[in-house]
């Protein structure tokens, strides 16, 4: 009995580990070389929609959205590896459209939110642009441009986007900001070591299916 409940698990990782091993990957990416840096990480945000896409690709590629592709078998095989390109097809312009979303974004990791909003201060403050904020926004004199801020105190993370029409400053806000992010590094070290944990254990679990399967 539970030598054969045993032999279920195995074969239900085999199936699974496709879709564990990239989600692995980068959750030990981001728990080592994101948040285990000694400074923040700051991404623009098409890259870092593209990363996370990557990390989920197992999912997307092997997993429960690929399953309506088996209706197609009874066709035969030609006609499934048809249907599994045009999906794959699909599901890359669909990524590349909720990368071009995120353009005019920038990702910080590893970032204390709270020190993060000071520095900002200080760097608007030096660049000499006339603006004025709101809880979760800052608007420029213009009252055209504005740049949101979201903050997760928990994930030690910022994201920025601008808004409306581009400013001219946006460029010299932006590369005060990289100058002086050594300021406000993530306090909350356990974050990288909890991701880490995970990624490593997805990982474990993916290699032992992968394992089960070729043996």
């Amino acid at each position: 009995m539970l030598l054969g409940r045993l032999y279920d698990i195995l074969e239900g990782l085999t199936a699974w580990s496709g879709m564990l091993l990239p989600l692995g990957l980068y959750l030990l990416w981001l728990g080592l070389y994101v948040h285990g840096r000694s400074r923040p990480m700051l991404l623009p945000g098409h890259t870092d929609r593209w990363v996370l896409f990557l990390g989920l690709s197992g999912f997307f590629l092997a997993g429960p959205p690929t399953w309506i592709l088996y209706g197609f078998l009874p066709g035969g095989m030609h006609v499934y590896w048809v249907a599994y390109g045009l999906y794959c097809l699909l599901l890359l312009l669909y990524a590349a459209l909720l990368a071009a979303r995120e353009a005019r974004s920038l990702v910080i990791y590893n970032v204390d939110p709270a020190a993060f909003l000071g520095v900002l201060q200080q760097v608007l403050h030096t660049s000499d642009v006339a603006y004025y904020t709101v809880p979760g926004r800052i608007i420029f004199d213009d009252g055209i441009t504005q740049l949101e801020i979201e903050g997760s105190q928990r994930m030690q993370t910022v994201k920025l986007t601008w808004t409306g029409q581009d400013s001219p400053h946006r460029t010299e806000i932006e590369e005060y900001l990289k100058a002086r992010l050594n300021e406000c590094k993530g306090r909350r070290p356990e974050v990288g070591l909890l991701l880490s944990l995970a990624g490593m254990a997805l990982l474990a679990l993916a290699i032992l299916g992968l394992v089960w399967a070729y043996t």
